[in-house]
């Protein structure tokens, strides 16, 4: 079957709690029919705390530290290639109970 590509770059917002544990990952990745090019990754976390910590992980591997837990934007360069059933996300961890960690993909996508 051929491939799709499609001509502009989609955003995924996502947002997630910090549980009890103080720790927060927000996973994404494509369907089983598609591949991602991550372009960006923007992260928000705007109440994190002094010593607060946020990474980009690929597959549960780490790719790259964000400079801060509060707000960062990352272009990774090679970009993040996803296919289909592989995920990345973004881990904060020792952060407040009940804070709000956001996280905006910006992705073209393949699908095939």
């Amino acid at each position: 079957m051929p491939i799709q590509t499609f001509p502009h770059p989609f955003n995924l917002p996502l947002q997630g709690s910090v549980p009890a544990s103080g720790n927060l990952t927000i996973q994404f990745g494509p369907p089983n029919n598609q591949i991602w090019t991550i372009e960006q990754i923007t992260l928000k976390m705007l109440t994190a705390p002094v010593g607060a910590t946020a990474e980009i992980h690929y597959m549960n591997a780490f790719v790259d530290v964000a400079p801060s837990a509060r707000r960062a934007s990352a272009a990774e360069n090679p970009p993040i290639i996803l296919q289909g059933g592989e995920t990345a996300s973004v881990v904060w961890e020792n952060c407040t109970v009940g804070d709000i960690g956001e996280v905006l993909v910006i992705y073209r996508k393949d699908a095939y």
